[in-house]
């Protein structure tokens, strides 16, 4: 993640964000075909609405996530906004416990807190 966000830090400063957005996405989709098709995979269970309801809906914010790293790189410090882009596996824990009543052990709480905490101070200082 870190190579990767130092590159797309570069490319970003080089080239407009919305081209460098619609290259990740055209890179992902090739990428992600190739696999699919070298693997076989059986794509009927994207005929149920549900599904493909929810498969577009991971790419569609997947897409805006990287809009808005791509953004906080060309308004500041790339190695602020790949620290707070850190904070992403908070989402979909709480996603977890709210949608799927799932109960997370006492460490992963403590280790939302203090990744919440740390990317507090590092606001407080820059």
């Amino acid at each position: 993640f870190g190579l990767w966000g130092a590159v797309f830090a570069a490319a970003t400063r080089a080239y407009p964000w919305p081209a460098m957005i619609l290259l990740l996405r055209m890179t992902s989709v090739v990428v992600v075909g190739v696999f699919v098709l070298a693997r076989g995979f059986d794509l009927r269970a994207f005929r149920d609405r549900r599904a493909l309801a929810l498969a577009t809906a991971v790419g569609v914010l997947d897409t805006f996530a990287n809009a808005l790293f791509a953004l906080g790189i060309g308004s500041g410090y790339a190695s602020i906004t790949a620290t707070g882009s850190g904070a992403y596996p908070i989402i979909p824990a709480v996603l977890g416990v709210v949608a799927l009543g799932e109960r997370p052990a006492p460490n992963q709480y403590l280790g939302i807190v203090v990744l919440v905490c740390g990317l507090a101070a590092l606001g407080a200082l820059s």
